[in-house]
């Protein structure tokens, strides 16, 4: 069973929860639930009675500012051990990437994607992506991605993506990445970049000193996920052919 807490007034993300967990339990027997509350009292009873694999926390109704309460929260309870993903309207990469670098685990838009949702509460309930409840779904690719160093993106969805690399980084290493497959060809660009956390790294099959890191995207907003299903779309259609 996996258990979430929601922290805040909009009503969006605990409905799309809530409706998955009733598809689980006819489809799979599987029990979920996630809690919602609406003020820092409740909040803090909720913690006291009962434990959570993650919690979202919308940024509007921090008593401080987010950065500043949530490193409150990780000082005063050491033995909270959820990941604390934060909910709201922010699209400029860097002040998200602060967001991050102060505690947040993740970051995710309002209004809230119900696929990219679900992938993200399961993603942090329980540690990894699981095939039977994927939401989005991969394609091949080969496009070039800048992280510190160049690696080469091999599968891209909207949710994450695979990269083969001629170095090895570290699972939970947070970088923004750079690639034409995260460009907004409307707008005129020729490199998009995306905030992204490894959560896995295998060597890579054909050369066991290379690796294959797979990311998962931290706020990518409307217009960064609509030049991903772009570039997504130019990759199926080429595959077509």
């Amino acid at each position: 069973m996996a258990t979430g807490l929601y922290f805040g007034t909009d009503e969006r993300l605990k409905t799309m929860l809530d409706a998955f967990f009733e598809e689980r339990l006819k489809s799979a027997g599987e029990s979920h639930a996630i809690v919602k509350v609406g003020d820092e009292k409740k909040f803090a009873e909720a913690l006291a009675g009962l434990n959570f694999d993650v919690i979202f926390v919308e940024m509007s109704v921090t008593p401080t500012p987010p950065n500043d309460w949530v490193q409150m929260i990780h000082k005063t309870k050491p033995s909270l051990k959820s990941p604390f993903v934060l909910v709201g309207g922010e699209t400029d990469p860097t002040k998200i990437y602060k967001h991050i670098e102060s505690g947040w685990r993740d970051y995710v838009h309002l209004p809230p994607d119900r696929s990219l949702v679900i992938e993200k509460f399961w993603m942090h309930a329980v540690g990894g992506r699981s095939a039977d409840v994927r939401q989005v779904y991969s394609l091949a690719l080969k496009e070039s991605a800048t992280l510190a160093k160049v690696g080469i993106i091999e599968e891209l969805s909207e949710f994450d993506c695979k990269i083969h690399l001629n170095y090895s980084i570290q699972k939970d290493d947070l970088m923004i990445l750079y690639s034409k497959a995260f460009a907004s060809v409307d707008e005129g660009e020729t490199e998009g970049n995306v905030l992204a956390r490894c959560y896995r790294v295998d060597p890579a099959p054909s050369a066991p000193d290379e690796f294959v890191a797979q990311f998962y995207f931290v706020g990518a907003g409307d217009e960064r996920l609509k030049a991903i299903r772009s570039a997504l779309r130019r990759s199926y259609v080429s595959g077509k052919r």
